[in-house]
């Protein structure tokens, strides 16, 4: 029946025509027969004034998707609303620009916190609507929102949890619910006093259309050009239905957007509602995606400033520690830039780095780059060298930054009862996303960096076996009286320098953690374990939601009607439920790598190389066993040196002598094993003298430049061969008497390298005309020539990698497949270089090693 208003006798103006038009979801406009029949008679009766009807009115607006055009429902409920503000026309817009309305600060009164009861939860009530204007009562929001989990999707609604739940639903089952209905929400709070207040939440539709046809509420929020409106619908069949087909609406994703004030004092902004809509046929069979999600926002002013602020702080040490690198770290980056630049005929740059001294007029101890004896302070290769560092630095900087920042955020988000810190909106995760991907870039040109200046460092393995004189049984009687006549010499045996040296080769790739290991512990702990419900953003570290809300959805997803495809209740499906912030999955990612790390470089320290084995010290027994010690030189006037000299004077013995020898090294009957007569101390890091420099680089070019011209075949690899044994006996000579101090012009000196020396990794003392060798009471600063030494820069760059891997794919098995595979690739890779330029530096035949 017509209820009129007894105030209102007559229409309150004349209806020229109606547009009973509807535009489709792709803009195309088309007439609904639903319009056809029932706009003009219900806004007439409207503008008479029945309350119904204008509540019908409202609904056929909104099927309209809030177009103002003249005509349509909504132009004549707000010519309505303009002539006669006082009648039964519901308001359909909010009064106030976008701005105005989603930021009034005393709008909602009640503090919000992270607990139990009404100040723990966002309670979202909804006014409901038939189509032909009826009121039809109250309802919670979590019962109509998602029909997938109705009587689960209050969790949602608990304060500060971001909530996410995508589910199918087939179309003979949405359309069995009867008559469209319309909706306006309303959030439901209490005031200082304690008394139940409304707000009304504004309604975000996707499909409103400006006179241009621009979507105004698909632009961004800084425009302020959103048209915030109050009612909507989920369903509905009945606007697009036409002759020949019936196509059905619905809303494919419902988002409530709550915003903390930055107060931090649990007081929010007034929430809105996000709609989207979708189209389909009305096909029974069919099925479609659903989603409802909830996500908390706060300025990110804040936190941007204190981003700003650590990188402000951290970037100029990182451009300071960059520049002591390159002055004189452990700078194998110029043997690497040298190298290179040989490669592409830049031999100017070679023979500046490697000028003697009578050369360079200028002592040694003035310029910059002591270690490699650089010959300017300013050059190419120096700058492109305090790039690469800065490149390393810069990748610690982020690394550190963001891992710890993501922690901090994360955990205590959880851990707090007052919403102080929230999890970090979409863009600025985007944000995130864009400096991991830098600092996955940094990390690998600094890997490359520390991988290059491990292949071509310079080793060399001196033997100190003195040749054996045996009396020379050939000779005929008698022997004459010159003993030494009567004698011959038995070269040294060259096998326990190829042993050494394969020795050597293998330890180059060893690493001080197993990366198969920590990902199989990372999948373990992720996956098995469930860790990595951590990174679901609620208050709390409950997980017990997420299985709720799956038994809800498979209850009430039959089979027959809808794909239901969380079934498997497995725990990645049921963190489908929580979304995990793109901030909080490195977060825990990047926390278990780090832990993993320490844990297992502890383990292996602690456990393995003290009770089971330890490659390194075991390779310093070896050496003094086989009489052999080794110079490694990562620069040019810097590196190490193992003192592998046997105490008994020689190794060339048989299996009861060496058994002899070791009795007597476990009773202290013989000398010391270590450079300095009363010490066992075989370890050093050495700074060369230059002079010891240029002989060095004499002999390795002498090698080089030998003729080999006229000859081919196996002439030139004789020839080869031979210079190749000429050089390394000059070398092996020039290095024992340099160790024995028996060259007037190259000497060193033994000491304690100082704290600062330590600190800075430099050294302040002039090593121009006397070197040093600094004791290394750790026995394992030689790992700095292999990978062990530079694990850090694997495993940062492996971790990154990892989680990068896993943000773009979404699978934990498939990024540490990936990882596993490219570490183990550049690990062979290294491994093959470095054994080349190993037989080219050491001047040991490739054909023995293995």
């Amino acid at each position: 029946s017509l209820q009129v208003n007894p105030s209102i006798c007559s229409p309150a103006f004349a209806i020229p025509f109606v547009d009973p038009t509807v535009r489709h979801v792709t803009g195309a406009a088309v007439r609904s027969a639903l319009l056809v029949r029932r706009l003009n008679a219900t806004a007439w009766r409207c503008t008479a004034g029945s309350e119904v009807d204008c509540q019908a009115l409202t609904n056929l607006c909104v099927l309209q998707n809030i177009d103002t055009s003249p005509g349509t429902a909504c132009d004549i409920i707000e010519k309505l609303r303009t002539n006669r503000p006082e009648g039964p026309a519901p308001p359909l817009f909010f009064s106030g620009d976008s701005d105005a309305e989603l930021n009034r600060e005393n709008a909602i009164t009640q503090r919000y916190m992270f607990s139990e009861g009404q100040a723990g939860r966002i309670q979202l009530l909804l006014t409901r609507y038939a189509l032909n204007g009826t009121f039809l009562g109250y309802v919670r929001a979590e019962k109509v929102l998602q029909p997938c989990a109705p009587s689960e999707v209050q969790q949602a609604f608990e304060f500060g949890r971001r909530y996410k739940l995508s589910c199918k639903e087939a179309i003979s089952q949405m359309m069995g619910k009867g008559s469209p209905e319309f909706y306006e929400a309303f959030l439901k709070f209490f005031n200082d006093e304690g008394e139940p207040q409304l707000y009304p939440v504004a309604i975000l539709n996707n499909l409103i259309r400006s006179t241009t046809g621009s979507y105004l509420n698909q632009m961004s929020r800084v425009s302020n050009a959103w048209v915030l409106t109050r009612r909507f619908f989920l369903v509905e069949d009945v606007s697009l239905s036409m002759s020949n087909q019936t196509r059905i609406r619905y809303a494919s994703d419902v988002e409530l957007r709550v915003e903390l004030q930055t107060t931090r004092d649990g007081l929010i902004f007034p929430p809105f509602l996000t709609v989207a809509y979708s189209e389909s046929d009305r096909n029974h069979s069919a099925v479609v995606h659903r989603k409802l999600s909830v996500t908390y926002d706060i300025d990110p002013a804040r936190h941007d400033r204190e981003l700003e602020i650590t990188m402000a702080v951290l970037g100029p040490l990182s451009v300071l520690w960059a520049t002591v690198k390159a002055y004189s770290p452990e700078s194998y980056g110029s043997d690497v830039l040298v190298s290179l630049s040989t490669s592409v005929g830049q031999l100017s740059i070679l023979n500046s780095l490697k000028m003697t001294n009578e050369e360079n007029k200028a002592p040694y101890d003035k310029r910059w780059g002591r270690r490699s004896g650089k010959a300017s302070l300013l050059d190419a290769t120096t700058v492109l060298q305090f790039i690469l560092y800065e490149c390393a630095a810069l990748g610690d900087v982020f690394f550190v930054v963001l891992t710890a920042m993501s922690c901090w955020i994360t955990f205590a988000y959880k851990t707090q009862s007052a919403p102080f810190y929230s999890i970090l909106d979409q863009d600025q995760e985007w944000t995130l996303m864009a400096y991991l991907i830098v600092t996955l870039c940094l990390k690998f040109i600094s890997l490359m960096h520390a991988i290059l200046g491990m292949i071509l460092q310079e080793t060399f393995f001196i033997d100190w076996e003195r040749p054996q004189c045996i009396e020379d049984t050939h000779l005929p009687h008698p022997i004459s009286r010159d003993v030494s006549k009567d004698r011959k010499e038995i070269p040294v045996v060259v096998w326990r320098t190829y042993f050494v040296a394969n020795e050597w080769a293998e330890l180059q790739c060893v690493r001080a953690t197993s990366v198969g290991l920590q990902l199989l512990v990372v999948l373990m702990l992720l996956q098995a374990f469930n860790f990595m419900r951590f990174a679901i953003v609620e208050p709390g570290f409950a997980e017990e939601l997420a299985l709720r809300v799956v038994l809800e959805m498979c209850r009430h997803c039959p089979e027959s009607k809808t794909s239901c495809a969380t079934r498997d209740l497995s725990d990645s499906q049921r963190l489908k439920y929580h979304p995990m912030s793109g901030k909080s999955k490195p977060d825990v990612l990047g926390t278990e790598a780090v832990l993993l790390l320490v844990e297992d470089a502890s383990s292996l320290v602690a456990i393995v190389e003290r009770m089971i084995t330890d490659p390194f010290h075991n390779f310093i027994d070896l050496c003094s066993i086989a009489n052999i010690s080794v110079l490694a030189l990562c620069h040019p006037l810097h590196g190490y040196y193992i003192h592998g000299r046997s105490a008994h004077g020689r190794a060339d013995t048989g299996m009861a002598e060496m058994n002899e020898f070791l009795q007597k090294e476990r009773d202290d009957m013989c000398g010391f094993r270590g450079l300095e007569p009363t010490s066992h101390l075989q370890t050093f890091t050495v700074n060369l003298p230059t002079s010891f420099r240029s002989r060095y680089d004499e002999i390795m070019n002498s090698m080089r430049n030998s003729p080999q011209g006229r000859l081919s075949g196996i002439d030139q690899t004789t020839a080869k061969m031979a210079a190749t044994v000429r050089a390394h006996e000059q070398m092996n000579t020039l290095i024992r008497e340099f160790i024995d101090h028996s060259t007037a012009d190259m000497d060193y000196m033994i000491r304690d390298r100082s704290f600062a020396e330590a600190l800075l990794d430099t050294e302040l003392t002039d090593t121009t005309q006397t070197g040093n060798f600094l004791r290394d009471p750790s026995e394992v600063a030689f790992s700095n020539c292999f990978i062990y030494g530079r694990e850090w820069a694997h495993f940062s760059f492996e971790a990154t990698l990892f989680v990068v891997l896993f943000l773009l794919l979404n699978s934990l098995s498939l990024a540490a497949a990936i990882v596993f595979c490219i570490s183990h690739g550049i690990t062979a890779i290294t491994a093959l270089l470095c054994k080349n330029h190993l037989v080219k530096s050491s001047l040991v035949d490739h054909r023995f090693l293995i």
